[in-house]
C-alpha cells in the first residue's frame, strides 16, 4: 500500500503564498520580423544615401559617364586651338563629353604639339609659315574624327610678336 499525501490549502495553486510559475518569453516571432525589416530598411537606405551623395558631386560622375559612353548615350565634343606665336606654333585639340548627370563638360583626351621656329622666322617667306600652320591643322584633323569636322570649332590666334614685324610682312 502506498502513501498518498494531500496538498494543504496553502499550497494550492490559487493561493497567494504559493510560488508562481513565471514563463520567460523571448522575443516573439513578429518582434523578430520587425527588427529584421528595420535592419534591411536601414541598410538599403544607407546604401542609397551613400550612392546619392557620391553621384551628386560633379567630380564623381566618372563611373556613370563611362557606362553612358560605353552604351553610346552621349557624343564627344571636339575643339581645336592653334596658337601661331612668334617663338613657336602650337596646336591644342581637346575631346570632351557632356556629363549625363550635371551637363558639365568632362575632358576625355587631348593633343598638344609644338613646332619651332615661330611665325616671325618666316617674315621673308610667309608661304613657309603657312605650311607650318597647315601641318598643325593636319595633326588636329587626325585627332578629330572626320564625322565631327563640320561641328568642331577651330580657332587660330597669332600673338603680339607678329605686330613687331613691318605691316606688309605681318599681314602676308
Amino acid at each position: 500500500m502506498s502513501v498518498r499525501r494531500r496538498k494543504l490549502d496553502q499550497e494550492d495553486e490559487g493561493s497567494p503564498t504559493a510560488p508562481r510559475r513565471v514563463k520567460v518569453y523571448g522575443p516573439s516571432r513578429s518582434h523578430k520580423r520587425c527588427l529584421l525589416y528595420s535592419a534591411v530598411v536601414f541598410v538599403v537606405s544607407s546604401i542609397f544615401g551613400y550612392l546619392l551623395l557620391l553621384l551628386s558631386t560633379s567630380h564623381n560622375t566618372g563611373t556613370l559617364d563611362s557606362i553612358a559612353l560605353t552604351l553610346g548615350l552621349h557624343k564627344n565634343i571636339y575643339t581645336v586651338v592653334i596658337d601661331a606665336g612668334s617663338t613657336g606654333s602650337r596646336v591644342l585639340a581637346l575631346s570632351f563629353h557632356q556629363s549625363i548627370l550635371d551637363d558639365s563638360l568632362k575632358l576625355d583626351d587631348e593633343l598638344f604639339i609644338e613646332q619651332e621656329p615661330g611665325l616671325s622666322a618666316f617674315a621673308d617667306n610667309p608661304a613657309k609659315g603657312a605650311e607650318k600652320i597647315a601641318e598643325l591643322v593636319e595633326r588636329a584633323k587626325k585627332f578629330v574624327p572626320q564625322k565631327a569636322w563640320a561641328s568642331t570649332p577651330m580657332v587660330l590666334r597669332a600673338t603680339a610678336g607678329l605686330r613687331l614685324l613691318p605691316e606688309g610682312q605681318a599681314n602676308a
